[in-house]
């Protein structure tokens, strides 16, 4: 559906207006304010849209936001690669599901680099161009892929970064969308 289509607009208000209307039976959630499922939704959806400070840190801290997101990131989801806790005893450098292939490299130019490399199985699919990344038990981080060229895209990493480090541990689950 097209980002400005009536439909979907009415369709999002809904789900914020049923959200709220449990909020507001809901004794507990009196002093909690939840994120808007459209809020989450344009950031799932969005290559421009940011979060903001505040609803950053409401994500953060809300369980309940947090499955809300990983519907509707897998609800879409181009590849899921998920945590490799019990198969793994160590750093993660492939990944890999039916759809593509993640590679972690280093660099040979810079040793405190590496390259993040992603080859899609079939080369006439759309390109995904967000990487989701979730760490068991934290938050959420989102990736603007490069563009593909073929069915490959490749981008260069910090070694030490967030983002490496996160892709490299066996714990994390990830979503190509």
């Amino acid at each position: 559906m097209p980002a400005d289509d009536p439909v979907r607009k009415l369709a999002l208000a809904a789900l914020d207006a049923d959200a709220q209307a449990r909020d507001l039976l809901d004794a507990s959630a009196a002093t909690a304010t939840r994120l808007a499922v459209s809020v989450l939704y344009r950031y799932a959806s969005d290559l421009s849209y940011e979060l903001s400070p505040a609803d950053a840190q409401k994500l953060a801290s809300d369980d309940a936001a947090q499955a809300d997101l990983a519907g509707l990131i897998a609800a879409n989801a181009f590849a899921y690669m998920p945590r490799q806790a019990a198969a793994a005893s160590g750093a993660v450098s492939r990944r890999e599901s039916g759809t593509a292939v993640l590679t972690l490299t280093p660099s040979q130019a810079e040793p405190g680099q590496v390259y993040l490399g992603i080859e899609l199985f079939d080369p006439e699919a759309p390109p995904p161009v967000h990487l989701f990344i979730r760490h068991a038990d934290g938050p959420w981080r989102r990736i603007q892929l490069p563009p593909f060229s073929g069915a490959r895209a490749q981008m260069l990493l910090d070694a030490t970064g967030e983002t490496a480090s996160a892709l490299a541990d066996p714990e994390t689950e990830v979503y190509l969308r």
